[in-house]
């Protein structure tokens, strides 16, 4: 999180039937702010990482995302495979119209 010049962490998880997405906007610099506040509540993970037959390990913090985004008063959405956006309970925000095949 240190090295990175984004503004916004759009964090994403896919349904399980793979049709729509739950999206959360998180803004970088008050993530970062939040991150260092709560750094010694969150555990810590490492993944093995195999890159040309060579172990790597990726190191972080595991933060729940509904935690986050109370404490950072984020509201998420959702947009499904027909191209529609609702927020997270389904109510419709924004549907993005598909071209033509003419």
């Amino acid at each position: 999180m240190s090295a990175s010049i984004a503004d916004v962490l759009l964090w994403g998880q896919v349904s399980f039937r793979e049709d729509s997405v739950d999206c959360w906007p998180l803004p970088f610099e008050r993530l970062k702010a939040w991150a260092r506040q709560h750094y010694q509540q969150l555990r810590q993970r490492k993944v093995k990482n195999v890159i040309d037959g060579r172990a790597l390990w990726t190191q972080g913090i595991l933060a729940p995302i509904n935690r986050v985004c109370r404490d950072l008063r984020i509201e998420g959405f959702r947009v499904d495979s027909a191209g529609l956006i609702s927020d997270l309970w389904g109510k419709p925000l924004l549907r993005f119209m598909r071209e033509s095949a003419a």
